[in-house]
């Protein structure tokens, strides 16, 4: 009968690990010295492990989560299950970041953000006349999501004989895959086309292709390794077999139900192709706890994470022994199964209420290098909790322009100015409206000058130049002036001195203009006095 764990919501006050030694290379079935390190009872505390690739999915208050393999970034993916009766189990993840879970006797297959792809009911194991009690206990997805596995029990009368099996079907709807293996339960999948399950002390290998399961080898044939039992001790039942992915080991669980015991073996050969001789322990852990159970390895070959009372635990080196590097790391979880699929968190689905944009925001200020420009917020519907600017230039964003005003400088003379409010709202979605932009006027970068030559002699005609400014000019204007007054009708670039202006200095104001923008004067530097 297949092993069924739930939760109880025990604390496990310590946590004992009792630890055999490494088991040096020998036969299968012969004896092996094995030294056995008891460790001391010790609090069991949440600490960070070395982070491994792949997923976490586990059950957690009922409902399907996800995490890193070292536990941090928790999601909870289901929010819909309340009490044991209408729990989650045995979640397990394809490839593809795909979940498929057990409710009831439904398989459901889950986005990481909770949306349900498709549910099938996978009906009973014995045809309903039959009688008795039937239940379904566990599920797993092949690794390109394609199939799954699950294994089913039934209690027939009048002595109630117990009845196991597994069945075989499409991952996303109820389409019978190959035969259904009585006696037979804990089925993984291994490849896309093989799968290794358990019948007691029996570990089997089954093709899908050729609807064949062979042995793998017998509680027996390895239990001369475990110290105590190199002369003669009783076969137990193993369970929750679960090989790496590279094929160099196996994990499973021994032993009497509430007193488990963790197996690690190490395998020479690959049980993914082929029947390999019967594995070598390597490592044997004794949990002190009847909810230890549900070994998963980690897609790196290296990492193993269990369940036990307190939580999910998580060991980075499953080729040592040694236990100083098992941490809990996710408290409260159980039934881990650890995927290859990279951790992703899921996006919050987008809310269909939005924000509406009653009034623009609008840019007031003078535009000109130096001067501050300022943004209305504009009007939202219904008002926003939150508003942020971003003021940009020639559409795109001036870097820490974040504020409601914004100091031009000379990389936007000759530009246009937007500013761009975004408004947000818990709930709703965001909101996002820029202003009319508005044209920068250009930047002088040298001052204009009136030429020199010939000198500034009543009868000679004077010139002056245009200056450089940044920005694209469209237009100049030129204003003399004799001493501090406008000369009449002198608005070209050249001038001739008259009698007026013996004695005088004169200048000129040249206005540089750009369409849309504010007009840009300067002075040029005043001439000696005319003779």
């Amino acid at each position: 009968m297949p092993r069924t764990t739930f939760r109880a919501g025990a604390t496990l006050a310590a946590l004992t690990l009792a630890l055999t030694g490494l088991v040096p290379s020998a036969a299968a079935g012969s004896t092996a010295s094995v030294t056995v390190a008891h460790l001391e009872p010790r609090a069991a505390t949440v600490q960070p492990a070395a982070a491994a690739p792949g997923t976490l999915v586990f059950i957690k208050n009922f409902n399907v989560w996800m995490s890193r393999g070292d536990g941090s970034g928790q999601v909870q993916v289901t929010k819909d299950a309340t009490s044991e009766s209408n729990r989650y189990k045995t979640p397990s993840m394809s490839d593809d970041g795909i979940i498929t879970v057990l409710r009831g006797t439904d398989v459901v297959r889950l986005r990481t953000d909770g949306t349900r792809l498709s549910t099938f009911d996978v009906g009973t194991l014995l045809p309903e006349p039959y009688g008795g009690i039937q239940g379904t206990t566990g599920v797993h997805v092949s690794p390109n999501g394609a199939n799954v596995a699950f294994t089913q029990t039934a209690w027939r009368g009048p002595g109630y004989t117990v009845e196991v099996g597994t069945r075989f079907s499409a991952s996303n709807r109820w389409n019978m895959v190959g035969q259904q293996e009585m006696s037979r339960s804990d089925a993984k999948w291994i490849t896309n086309s093989r799968v290794i399950m358990r019948s007691w002390g029996t570990t089997y290998l089954r093709d899908m292709s050729s609807n064949t399961s062979v042995k793998w080898f017998d509680d027996e044939d390895v239990r001369g390794q475990l110290p105590g039992c190199e002369d003669w001790c009783y076969s137990e039942e193993q369970w929750e077999p679960e090989l790496s992915r590279d094929g160099a080991h196996l994990v499973s669980m021994r032993g009497p139900m509430n007193d488990p015991t963790m197996l690690v073996y190490q395998v020479t050969g690959n049980a993914r192709t082929s029947v390999p001789a019967p594995p070598q322990i390597r490592c044997a852990f004794d949990g002190g706890d009847d909810e230890f159970g549900h070994p998963t390895i980690g897609p790196d070959n290296k990492a193993l994470a269990w369940q036990m009372s307190q939580g999910i635990y998580v060991k980075t080196n499953l080729t040592s022994c040694a236990t100083s590097d098992v941490r809990l790391a996710v408290p409260g979880g159980s039934e881990p199964s650890w995927s290859a699929a990279a951790y992703k968190a899921p996006t919050p689905p987008k809310s269909t209420k939005k924000i509406t944009v009653t009034k623009a925001p609008k840019i007031s200020g003078t535009a000109k290098v130096g001067k501050k420009l300022k943004a209305t917020k504009g009007s939202f519907k219904p008002a926003p909790s939150k508003i942020t600017y971003q003021w940009k230039r020639n559409g795109k964003a001036i870097k820490k322009a974040t504020k409601s005003t914004y100091k031009l400088t000379k990389s936007d003379a000759g530009k246009k100015i937007t500013v761009t409010v975004t408004a947000t709202r818990s709930g709703y979605t965001k909101a996002v409206k820029t202003s009319k932009a508005k044209s920068v006027a250009v930047y002088n970068t040298k001052k204009p000058k009136i030429s020199s030559k010939p000198a500034a002699k009543v009868g000679k005609k004077l010139k002056v130049s245009k200056g450089s400014w940044k920005g694209k000019v469209t237009k100049y204007a030129y204003q003399w002036y004799r001493g501090s007054k406008k000369i009449k009708g002198a608005t070209k670039s050249t001038y001739k001195l008259t009698r007026a202006d013996r004695g005088k200095k004169l200048r000129v104001k040249v206005t540089a203009k750009r369409t849309g923008a504010p007009s840009v004067s300067i002075y040029t530097a005043k001439t000696k006095k005319v003779r």
